[in-house]
Order: C-alpha cells, then structure tokens, then sequence
C-alpha cells in the first residue's frame, strides 16, 4: 500500500504526540517513586498560656469557729426552797457585775467588817437548810389559858458557817412567851453555808410562826 505525502505527516505527527505522551507520563513516576509517600504538614500547636492564679500571698487557713459560751455564776435557784419553808425578804435587787463592778455593789447587800457580803434578803439566792425546828406554844400563854393562836414574824441572818447569827422579831405580839419561843427554836437551825458569785456570804431572812393552842 502507498501513502501519499499528506498520510505520511500525519501519521508522524500522531507517533510524535504519542511519544511525548509517554515520555511525561515516564517522567511523573519517575518523580512520584523517588519522592516517596506524602507526608502529612504538622501545624505547630499554639503556645497554652499559664493558667496559674495570681495571689498577693499564701493562701488563708480555715479556723474553726469556736462558740464560747458565757461564764456561769453559782446557782440562784431557790424560789422552791423559800416557799417550802415560808422564807422571805424585803424586795430588792440582786447584785450585778456590769460594767466590772463587783456583783455585791447592788443595793441588796452589806459589806461586812471583815470583808464579807451580807445579802438584806433572799430573793434569787439558793440556800439549803440542814435542820428546821418549829417553836412550840409557850407553857406562859397556857398557864393563863390564853389559848389563842398568835404569829410571830422573825427576821434573822445566817452566818458563813449556816448557823443563825441575829434574831429580831419585827411584829407586836402578846408578852405570853412567844418571842422567846420563836427565838429558842431559831437557834436550832442549821443552813449549809450560802455562796453567791462564787463567795460564802451572809443572808437574811424573814419567817412567819404560827403558834397554835391545839
């Protein structure tokens, strides 16, 4: 078979376009086998900042609260004993420690020669009586059949030691023997010895006797 000159330069043309084909297609592999796998491009991390805390110093210790309590005085409960025993006393007020003062600066107590308080009444004191004598109808009265029933008021005070010291009769009376009575048995009585404030003291105390003829 013959081929005219225009098929000869075409078939040239085409065997050279598929020879540059090849040879760039050569030249790629060539390229991709000695480059080697890609390799992922590692960003830098950004810097973390410091995430301390700024402090002016050490950090506070926790204290535990503490509840202080108030101090205790001694006991003032004997509003039960007086009543029991039918003991009284002029009103008054208890002494107080404000302003730190001593407790006996109140109007309800005496300071004593010897240093000791002496309280003008029992109100809000506790006291204990160790022996309690009742006076009996004077034989005087009976002998002249006086037969009547007679009450004798006594204010008197216990001493430190819970013995009575002092003994007045402070209302009016038949002179039949009755004072002499009440005060015979209130010789008798025995107190344990009264504290206050954390001190021994004096008190003072009002009784009514009843003397009856049966």
């Amino acid at each position: 078979m013959v081929l005219t000159s225009v098929e000869l330069v075409r078939d040239e043309q085409q065997t050279a376009a598929g020879s540059g084909a090849w040879a760039a297609g050569n030249v790629m592999a060539q390229a991709h086998k000695h480059s080697g796998p890609a390799k992922a491009i590692e960003q830098p991390m950004p810097a973390r900042e410091n995430q301390r805390t700024n402090r002016s110093g050490p950090a506070p210790v926790p204290v535990a609260s503490t509840q202080i309590e108030p101090a205790q005085a001694a006991s003032l409960d004997g509003a039960g004993t007086k009543a029991e025993n039918g003991l009284s006393g002029k009103s008054g007020q208890s002494g107080s420690s404000e302003g730190g003062e001593s407790p006996f600066a109140g109007g309800n107590f005496s300071r004593n020669a010897d240093g000791s308080y002496t309280a003008l009444n029992a109100n809000g004191i506790h006291y204990t009586i160790l022996r309690q004598i009742e006076p009996v109808y004077p034989a005087e009265a009976r002998s002249v059949s006086y037969g009547k029933t007679v009450v004798v008021s006594a204010r008197f005070v216990v001493g430190l030691d819970g013995e009575v010291e002092a003994i007045e009769i402070i209302n009016n009376t038949p002179d039949l023997g009755f004072k002499e009575a009440t005060r015979e048995a209130l010789r008798q009585w025995r107190f344990a010895p009264i504290y206050l404030y954390g001190a021994n003291i004096k008190c003072t105390f009002i009784k009514d006797f009843y003397f009856s003829p049966k």
